[in-house]
């Protein structure tokens, strides 16, 4: 699917929109070795350079959203850098490969307390933004007692040198003397808007405390100048607070919310699976099904039991799954080579003999056996991390626009590899699965485009829309 440029770019954790535009304007930005231009769309095939370092945005599976919760100390700034060389809060924080850190708001130099930061500009925009109304609460210790006067005037509205502003509340803390706490909220973020406020009415703040920002809070064991990453539930209320819904969702989340766990791939035994593997050769697993409870019902579910039947009785119980002779003699061919390596009673023993590569190179030179049929045994009946490729993996990544259809298995297997967790079995388990799952209930050689949770990341969708929608005058 294509995106502007801006957004993809801001999505990645460079900064605002508005930001992205200026740096494709001012020529920072190169996509396929051409400088950008506003307006320009992008791909996931596309190569996108900024200053002349290329980003690396994942495909298949897209950067996890993150917010972290800093406790800012007072004499850090909420820059980058700084020409007198002062420390800033970025100086303290975790790396991220590929992307950076965007502060969602600012305190200045002086100002202590809760910073929230992100690796996603769009959140970052939104969470800012004056529509969006978020609260921001501070603790503010003040030189001398506001009076009833003062405290009328700080909620009613007070004129500044950029428009008249206000506190939503303002509450009296404690403290004796000369100095006195109050709790304030605002809900914008203008540049030191709290103290000018205060000056506003002739009273000095000699101490400000950020403590709270729409719904988070900064935790009393948050020590100054240490961070903690938001839980799950404290991002995702940040999120409704603002009726933001995460663009970089992984693809697949969106896919496994649709279908739910597959538990795939359904056989009884590792046998069974392989067995399914073959079968499945040019054909719908319900045809394998009738021909795999055929095998059942005969009790030849077995390598053994397989290689005692003749040729003529096993073809007539693989009938039901199309190609039955062909797919007989590959089937005896595989029970053959389990049985030459000693593993006919316990097939699944095959994967502690040799490694992975090592026993797919042996899987492949049996008669029959190709790269998706010794992959999905390799995956599924003996739990090694391969990621199977298959018919519908080549259509959804096509249409998707993350694929091209020029390219080889291996070269499809080693895109999809390239953005998955090592020696994770689980997640290439879960996956194919729900590839297969959506391949077949929407991403149809005739699509259901429409109703398909992967709707609004198809490039192919897209256009299919665009087709639909009357030109605008």
């Amino acid at each position: 699917m294509d995106e502007k440029l801006q957004k993809v770019l801001a999505r990645f954790g460079l900064g605002s929109r508005r930001l992205m535009e200026e740096w494709i304007a001012a020529g920072r930005v190169v996509v396929n070795g051409q400088p950008a231009k506003l307006g320009d769309r992008v791909t996931a095939q596309d190569k996108i350079a900024v200053d002349g370092a290329v980003l690396r945005i994942p495909s298949w599976v897209r950067p996890r959203l993150r917010v972290l919760r800093y406790h800012k100390p007072a004499g850090e700034l909420t820059t980058r850098s700084d020409p007198e060389g002062r420390p800033t809060v970025f100086d303290r924080l975790p790396r991220l490969r590929g992307s950076r850190w965007i502060t969602i708001g600012r305190l200045d130099f002086n100002t202590e307390g809760l910073l929230l930061l992100t690796n996603d500009g769009d959140l970052a925009n939104a969470l800012m933004h004056p529509r969006a109304g978020i609260e921001r609460e501070y603790a503010v210790r003040v030189m001398g007692v506001v009076s009833p006067e003062q405290q009328a005037s700080l909620l009613q509205g007070v004129p500044l040198e950029d428009g008249e502003a206000r506190f939503a509340t303002l509450q009296e803390t404690g403290g004796e003397g000369l100095n006195r706490w109050y709790h304030v909220t605002l809900t914008e973020g203008r540049n030191r808007e709290v103290r000018r406020l205060f000056e506003a009415v002739g009273l000095t703040v000699s101490r400000l405390i950020r403590v709270r920002y729409g719904v988070v809070e900064m935790p009393r064991l948050l020590k100054t100048g240490y961070f903690d990453e938001l839980s799950d539930e404290e991002r995702e209320a940040l999120l409704a607070s603002v009726q933001w819904v995460n663009p970089a969702t992984p693809p697949s989340d969106q896919v496994e919310a649709a279908f739910g766990p597959q538990e795939w791939w359904p056989a009884q035994s590792p046998f069974e699976v392989m067995v399914g593997a073959v079968l499945t050769q040019n054909t719908a697993w319900r045809n394998v099904e009738k021909a795999i409870a055929n095998l059942r019902a005969a009790n030849a579910l077995s390598v053994a039991a397989i290689l005692t039947l003749s040729e003529s009785d096993l073809a007539e119980l693989l009938r039901p799954s199309g190609f039955y002779r062909i797919k007989t003699k590959r089937l005896l061919a595989l029970c053959r080579f389990l049985k030459a390596r000693g593993v006919d009673a316990a097939p699944e023993q095959l994967a502690q003999q040799v490694a992975g590569p090592e026993l797919r190179r042996d899987l492949l030179a049996v008669h029959g056996v190709g790269e998706e049929t010794a992959d999905s045994i390799l995956l599924y009946a003996l739990d090694l991390p391969v990621m199977v490729v298959d018919a519908y993996t080549r259509r959804i990544g096509g249409r998707l626009g993350l694929l091209d259809d020029h390219l080889s298995y291996t070269e499809v297997q080693a895109a999809i590899e390239a953005e998955l967790e090592p020696g994770d079995v689980a997640m290439r388990n879960a996956l194919h699965a729900l590839l297969v799952s959506l391949g077949k209930d929407y991403c149809r050689p005739r699509p259901r485009c429409d109703t398909c949770p992967l709707h609004t990341h198809c490039a192919y969708a897209a256009g299919q829309d665009r087709h639909r929608q009357p030109e605008q005058p």
